[in-house]
């Protein structure tokens, strides 16, 4: 479900700035913050399915990412 949100955000910010490289910038910075929360989740044993399933959803998204980009 993260991934998603990021995803809707990087689609929403290609539509609203009519720059190739904005919408990648703005990508990258977001996978950074999931990466980081997911970092964090995983030092509390209770939350490690979640950091897992947050790692999980950043290496898909960043891999449908990486071939609608290279597409256009």
């Amino acid at each position: 479900m993260t991934s998603v949100i990021v995803i809707a955000f990087g689609v929403f910010f290609s539509f609203a700035i009519n720059d190739k490289v904005a919408p990648i910038i703005v990508l990258v910075l977001l996978s950074i913050g999931l990466g980081a929360l997911g970092a964090h989740a995983h030092t509390d044993p209770r939350r490690r399915g979640y950091a897992f399933g947050l790692w999980l959803g950043i290496g898909l998204m960043l891999l449908c990412e990486g071939v609608c980009f290279s597409a256009m």
